[in-house]
Formats: C-alpha cells, sequence, structure tokens
C-alpha cells in the first residue's frame, strides 16, 4: 500500500496516528495485503473447484403437515378482527 493510499484512509476512517504508530500500522497493513494477495493467487486444481460446483445441496422431501386450526391460534391473542391478529395501536 502506498502511503498516500495510507493516508486517505487513516483520514476516512479518522484515524489520528502519532508518526511511530503510522509506521506499525503501515507496516501491518503491508503484510495484511501481501497475504492477501498470495491468497488470491492460491491454485485451487480444477478437479476440486469442480467437484464443489457440481454437487448440489441436499434437498429435504416437501411433507405437509397439518397445522393448527385458525379459530384456535386466535382465540391465544387478546384481539382479533376478520380471521386476523389485531395489534395494539394499529387499525
Amino acid at each position: 500500500m502506498k502511503r498516500k493510499e495510507f493516508n486517505q484512509l487513516c483520514e476516512l476512517a479518522r484515524l489520528y496516528l502519532t508518526p511511530s504508530e503510522e509506521e506499525d500500522i503501515a507496516q501491518d497493513m503491508e503484510e495484511i495485503v501481501a497475504f492477501a494477495q498470495e491468497v488470491c493467487k492460491a491454485n485451487i486444481p480444477d478437479g476440486a473447484q469442480r467437484e464443489k460446483e457440481e454437487k448440489p445441496a441436499p434437498l429435504r422431501e416437501d411433507e405437509r403437515r397439518q397445522c393448527a386450526d385458525r379459530e384456535e391460534i386466535l382465540r391465544n391473542t387478546p384481539q382479533s378482527k376478520d380471521g386476523f391478529f389485531m395489534l395494539p395501536g394499529k387499525r
């Protein structure tokens, strides 16, 4: 990372650093950027990438289940109207 970019980043983040802190953080950021660049260059074998892409996520079968009766559910709410819950303050 160039010094100009570093200074812009510090300004955007509103970081106010001493010269000593600037040097330490600039060096840390250089190492982080270099590591990220190496990760991006990582050589993933074509077969490994294709295997991952070709296997769809396992799905379960949809199952129909009986749900509770609407009237039974509405009995548990303080207010209802036309088969819907009524919320306090909302009309």
